[in-house]
């Protein structure tokens, strides 16, 4: 009897001496600083809570090898002993935790985390980021061109890795493409024949998506202004396109590029077919930022103010009434002051409150915000 208890503590001690071997050899895995693992420290950037200070300024601390630690793990799907690590490590006794790096959990912003991090290093890693936009893992190339667009104009090098990117084969590369050349200052001028060409139809391409992009480069466009002069031809030719959110923001955007008033028309007879809040609240912010050349269209949006048929509940209605007299009292402010308040509990609808992100950043919101 005595044996077998000797021999099933000499077992649990060797189970217990490989587990932590195992813990030992895969906790020990990634570049850490300040005795936390990378992965911990990226974890961090983002969390509610967390000192982001602190975060950022332990990954610098690691130093060069963060860049290709951070590409290599997003490349791979997690490795088995990743898993059985964590595995272990959360079954173990407090003290013996403390004493070995915290695994990584599982966390569905994890791709945004990295692209933050990928921009702590001083100077920018611009040339290894615009290697990973060639990178065959399309989730490599999402946090790369993530990274350059918070890099901003710092990551102006990459502009012309960011316009072959335009043509990547997958919409969400497209997308973010797009978006990181708006970031980029002066230099964003260099993709306008690219934006044009993302405006031609693909039809290899899933039609939905494929709309998304070309929203996204109706927008950059714009922002481009008079230098998106040669984007004027085909811009006017989406005034006719089948999807309504391509037709206003292209309406939009010629009037940023050529300051043309016939937009005006289009974008009045645009609000009297819309029949969403999203929708309202674009077309009616666009003839606000046009101004008095938008009087025309005065008539159509104090009806569309005025209606009560439009899909939403009570909120909405009231916060498109008071987008409504924000916007006619940039065009009329004679009308604006005849117009009746909305109640004060309407929310200022320029920090983008009720609108999408993608209606809110086309009008240079920030989406959700109280």
């Amino acid at each position: 009897m005595k044996h077998r208890w000797v021999k099933a503590g000499l077992t649990l001690a060797g189970v217990a001496a490989a587990s932590v071997a195992l813990l030992m050899v895969f906790g020990a895995h990634e570049p850490s600083a300040r005795g936390k693992s990378a992965s911990f420290w990226v974890g961090q950037l983002g969390k509610p809570g967390a000192n982001q200070t602190q975060a950022r300024a332990a990954l610098a601390e690691i130093g060069p090898g963060l860049i290709p630690f951070l590409i290599e793990d997003v490349r791979g799907e997690e490795p088995l002993g990743r898993t059985v690590y964590r595995a272990i490590w959360t079954h173990l006794p407090a003290r013996l935790q403390t004493r070995l790096a915290r695994p990584r959990m599982p966390d569905n912003g994890w791709l945004g985390k990295v692209a933050t991090a990928l921009t702590v290093p001083e100077p920018p890693a611009v040339p290894q980021l615009i290697t990973a936009l060639n990178d065959p893992k399309i989730e490599v190339r999402l946090v790369a061109v993530r990274a350059i667009s918070i890099l901003g104009p710092k990551a102006g090098d990459a502009v012309p890795a960011l316009i072959k990117a335009c043509d990547d084969p997958q919409p969400e590369v497209q997308m973010e493409a797009v978006l990181a050349l708006d970031r980029m200052g002066g230099r964003r001028k260099e993709a306008v024949p690219a934006l044009i060409t993302l405006l031609s139809a693909n039809p290899d391409r899933a039609s939905w998506a494929s709309a998304r992009v070309k929203e996204a480069a109706v927008l950059i466009l714009g922002n481009i202004g008079p230098d998106a002069k040669a984007a004027l031809p085909r811009l006017t030719q989406l005034l006719s396109d089948p999807y309504p959110r391509l037709r206003q923001r292209s309406a939009l955007a010629l009037w940023r590029i050529s300051q043309d008033p016939s937009v005006v028309s289009r974008l009045a007879g645009e609000l009297a077919q819309a029949n969403d809040f999203q929708s309202c609240a674009f077309i009616i912010t666009s003839l606000g930022e046009i101004g008095s050349a938008a009087k025309e269209a005065l008539p159509v949006i104090l009806e569309k103010a005025s209606q009560q048929n439009i899909p939403g509940d009570r909120f909405a209605l009231k916060s498109l009434k008071n987008v409504a007299r924000r916007a006619v009292g940039k065009i009329d402010r004679e009308t604006a002051e005849q117009m009746v308040k909305p109640d004060a509990y309407v929310p200022d609808l320029r920090s983008g409150a009720l609108m999408d992100s993608s209606t809110a950043g086309d009008l240079g919101l920030k989406p959700g915000a109280p």
